[in-house]
């Protein structure tokens, strides 16, 4: 869907892709595997080849397997994600004569696959496929436990806290003791009642908005609108990321080039 990364986020420690040249972009269609909006890599597919699994289909499947693996589950009155960031590792596995990379932890012994890494990727990134799987490896590792860490009820209760406290802040500071008393109790009451995790409700889950962008839009909203910019800002957050996500992968996006596949570099 993208012809190159250029643009994308990134994130420090994260092993990403090297983008392919210019001339194999317009013989291979892509699309990017993103995590709370990061681009970590693409997959790619030979341009309108016959009988492969469209590309947006492969990202969409990455996209399921990354849900899977950060879902949060309760059992017997606990909430944690389904997948362990302590014990969590992406394992390279060979299937059916293919590599593919699984999620494992203390309990998923079996693994979760995320993504098979083909012919077409190695040969738009211009690497073998056993080194392709390895730089995969290492940017899905450090992705997702980052990814599980943030998710974990001890620290999304950090993170709201922080929230809370900043806010009420900013609303002492312009003179609103009430205002920042309510912001406290509300806050407090969300705690309570919706296990102190808003977010998913308010912005909601598909947009991947990281807590950086969550805090910025609050922290806006407050100083813009007073205490109704709490609710505010966040939602105006994750419309314009949406919409900038959008702009990167442009209007064209599913429509790949016309090429002869004779001129197809040979995997």
């Amino acid at each position: 869907m993208l012809p190159a990364v250029a643009g994308a986020q990134s994130l420090p420690g994260l092993s990403l892709s090297s983008p392919a040249p210019s001339a194999l972009s317009t013989l291979y269609v892509t699309a990017p595997i993103s995590l709370d909006g990061v681009t970590l890599f693409q997959v790619a597919e030979p341009a309108n080849a016959a009988g492969a699994q469209p590309v947006a289909a492969r990202a969409n499947d990455v996209s399921v397997a990354l849900d899977q693996i950060l879902a949060l589950q309760t059992t017997n009155g606990e909430t944690k994600t389904a997948f362990d960031p302590q014990t969590l590792h992406v394992e390279i596995v060979r299937e059916n004569d293919q590599t593919v990379l699984e999620a494992v932890d203390k309990e998923h012994t079996d693994g979760t696959p995320i993504v098979t890494v083909t012919s077409a990727d190695a040969t738009y990134n211009q690497v073998e496929g056993s080194v392709l799987a390895a730089q995969w490896q290492s940017t899905l590792q450090s992705a997702l436990v980052r990814a599980l860490e943030i998710r974990q009820p001890a620290q999304q209760r950090k993170n709201f806290n922080l929230v809370l406290t900043v806010a009420a802040a900013l609303l002492l500071g312009q003179g609103a003791v009430l205002a920042a008393i309510a912001v406290v109790v509300i806050g407090l009451i969300v705690v309570g009642i919706a296990d102190h995790f808003v977010r998913p409700v308010l912005i909601g889950s598909a947009t991947r908005l990281p807590f950086l962008w969550v805090l910025i839009g609050i922290l806006g909203g407050v100083e813009t609108f007073g205490l109704l910019g709490l609710f505010v800002g966040p939602a105006t957050m994750a419309v314009l990321v949406l919409l900038w996500r959008e702009y990167l992968e442009g209007p064209d996006a599913e429509a790949p080039l016309p090429v002869d596949m004779d001129d197809l570099p040979t995997p």
